[in-house]
């Protein structure tokens, strides 16, 4: 049966093997949310011409044509957290933010609270290169985008957030050391899927028009685990339900979730 695959694989014009995969694609896969497990991220890339790194170029393009600040931006319960966490305090708060998009946190804490806040975002060059063209002037003393987190220049924020971006970071562990010399008080992780297997894989996320591209399920125990070496401890942990669905994984082993560590006080830095 292998080598037959093999032989139609070799003797099919690639257009016809491209247009099967589509039409199958189109077919069976567009109602799950998650397709295909793959070990590593170049297996995932490699699935299909399709797969890109993320969003489409036509939609990165669309999200940045309009920077949402507090007036323009709908309040969604997704971004409650961390305003809620910072209304606690009227202390100025400084927040490094991965992957704010077009409507940043900066914006959703300014809508919903009086405190001074002072905000980094790290987002794709391409992105950041659009975005920067839209930023009012009068906001830009406040907060700003960067592509590199070693190009920031600050030496300390009190809390870094993941909105829903987590996933899509190649080699997550290497950004959090980088963090990590930031030394943040807190790390928020909004509305992301773990897996409750042992190890790391990769899906293909399907739900967005016109982009297909590579979701990391990272394992919520080594993730943990991770964490508690480097002096960080899980205090808030929260599991929603949800209709998104994996074309053949068991919804029980994946977790979409809301977490917060907090640095362990009794290190000693």
């Amino acid at each position: 049966m292998i080598f037959l695959k093999v032989l139609i694989k070799q003797i099919t014009p690639p257009i016809v093997i491209q247009l099967i995969k589509k039409l199958f694609f189109e077919k069976n896969n567009k109602k799950f949310t998650f397709i295909k497990i793959f070990e590593t991220y170049s297996d995932a890339k490699k699935y299909s011409s399709e797969v890109s790194e993320y969003i489409s170029d036509e939609l990165e393009d669309k999200k940045a044509s309009e920077f949402e600040d507090q007036d323009k931006i709908l309040l969604d319960p997704k971004y409650n957290i961390v305003p809620i966490i910072n209304s606690i305090s009227q202390e100025k708060r400084s927040i490094l933010e991965i992957g704010g998009g077009n409507n940043p946190i900066y914006c959703y804490i300014k809508k919903t609270t009086k405190n001074s806040i002072f905000s980094v975002i790290l987002e794709k060059k391409s992105f950041v290169e659009k975005i920067n063209k839209k930023i009012p002037k009068n906001l830009s003393k406040n907060f700003y985008y960067t592509h590199d987190l070693d190009l920031i220049d600050h030496n300390k924020f009190d809390m870094v957030f993941f909105g829903s971006s987590l996933q899509y970071l190649m080699d997550h562990e290497k950004i959090f050391f980088k963090i990590f010399k930031f030394n943040p008080e807190l790390i928020i992780i909004s509305r992301t899927f773990f897996n409750l297997k042992d190890k790391d894989f990769y899906v293909l996320q399907n739900n967005i028009e016109k982009s297909l591209f590579p979701y990391k399920m990272l394992s919520f125990k080594k993730f943990e685990d991770f964490l508690k070496k480097n002096n960080y401890k899980l205090i808030f942990e929260a599991n929603y339900d949800t209709n998104y669905s994996h074309d053949s994984l068991d919804k029980k082993y994946l977790q979409y979730k809301d977490i917060i560590f907090k640095k362990n006080d009794a290190i000693k830095y």
